[in-house]
């Protein structure tokens, strides 16, 4: 299982990282630490994805205009991916 959730991390990383103007953060953790391409604010982002049932955590009174996923199931990620990919193109 942890190798999964690890691949699943490493997977998120790497199409975080694929998206113009994102900053994506290193981690060995289950989650991934990210901040939206500009003029995208963290907070409508973090919204958009909790209207699509995608749940992430707003953490942008540590880190300004930053939001945290967590690395789960393949499906999970799957939704997460597609829905960033939609707010993001709206």
């Amino acid at each position: 299982m942890l190798d999964s959730i690890r691949a699943q991390r490493d997977r998120i990383v790497r199409e975080l990282g694929a998206i113009q103007g994102m900053t994506v953060f290193p981690s060995d953790a289950n989650f991934v630490l990210f901040v939206p391409p500009e003029p995208h604010d963290a907070k409508q982002v973090w919204q958009a994805l909790l209207d699509r049932e995608v749940l992430v955590r707003d953490l942008t009174a540590v880190v300004p205009n930053a939001l945290r996923v967590t690395a789960g199931a393949e499906h999970e990620v799957d939704l997460f991916l597609r829905s960033l990919g939609e707010v993001l193109s709206a």
